[in-house]
């Protein structure tokens, strides 16, 4: 009887291995060298937009935050941000300097940054939408620019912080 179990089971564990469209199997050599390929442009993409994105952010806080009605001021928070564009690409220079010629290095170095990234942009996407919505149909603005400014900040530091504070074992329990 057990035996005959088996025979059912092995039948049926083939059967539904040949439905799957795609093969689960331990990574390939043609698969780590594409990883290995990719992970050097997309770090200095993933580096120069998040440089990008955190210049622009900064300014347009202090922006939203001090309403500059000079020349002066305006030009003054853009060499803010124009700072923090520079400082931010400094930071992954020397990091991805050190970790260049490993592969798994770099691309766990930008990981946290690319994360950063998609969050604050989705974040700020989503909250403009839904203002964009609610004005359509109600001809009032929800709520300015801070607050779309403060959500995309708190997405990004979120993301950026990620795995560094375990969130993703935490939340995985309640999101199954």
């Amino acid at each position: 009887a057990l035996e005959r179990q088996l025979a059912a089971f092995d039948d049926q564990s083939a059967i539904v291995t040949t439905m799957l469209p795609i093969q689960f199997s331990e990574p390939t050599a043609q698969t780590i060298a594409l990883r290995a390929r990719l992970a050097r442009p997309a770090a200095i993409f993933v580096a120069a937009a998040s440089s990008l994105a955190a210049g622009a952010w900064l300014s347009s806080l202090l922006s939203a935050l001090l309403k500059p009605s000079t020349r002066g001021e305006r030009t003054l928070l853009a060499i803010i941000g124009i700072a923090a564009v520079i400082g931010v690409a400094v930071l992954h220079v020397r990091t991805l300097r050190g970790s260049w010629r490993s592969t798994p290095a770099v691309s766990r170095y930008i990981a946290p940054f690319a994360r950063a990234l998609l969050g604050g942009v989705t974040m700020f996407g989503a909250l403009e939408l839904v203002r964009l919505g609610w004005f359509s149909i109600a001809h009032t603005e929800p709520f300015g620019v801070m607050v779309r400014l403060v959500g995309a900040g708190l997405a990004a530091v979120l993301g950026l912080g990620w795995r560094s504070w375990g969130l993703h074992r935490r939340l995985s329990r309640w999101i199954g």
